[in-house]
């Protein structure tokens, strides 16, 4: 094989991996949700939560089931060292932690953004 049919395979290859790398950095990009997704999520999670639970505020134990934790008490202990990430308050005469449906549906877009965000980070 001579020295320029080595040259020319060589200069294809070359050309196929950069060809690759533009395509796998293409699709790194489709893959950041832009902020007009991220709010179109977010409305997908609060109607799909207002469907399931059927009202605009939800209790602990409706958090439990959205948020996906072990157990109501749980909650209550991460609501008591303040570390329980989404704003909680309590309404007169009753007795249980509420928290706004808007609020839930945010905090769970912002984590599916957040969990993009570090899987891309992963990749470079």
């Amino acid at each position: 094989m001579a020295l320029y049919e080595c040259f020319s395979v060589w200069l294809k290859i070359n050309q196929i991996q950069s060809r690759l790398r533009l395509a796998i950095e293409r699709q790194r990009e489709s893959h950041v949700m832009t902020d007009a997704q991220v709010l179109a999520l977010k409305k997908k999670i609060e109607a799909d939560l207002l469907t399931i639970f059927g009202s605009p505020l939800l209790t602990v134990s409706d958090m439990t089931k959205a948020l996906n934790y072990s157990s109501a008490a749980s909650i209550h202990q991460s609501i008591s060292k303040k570390t329980f990430p989404i704003k909680v308050f309590n309404m007169p005469n009753r007795r249980e932690k509420f928290a706004l449906t808007s609020d839930v549906a945010t905090y769970l877009a912002e984590q599916a953004l957040k969990s993009e965000q570090d899987k891309q980070g992963e990749e470079k």
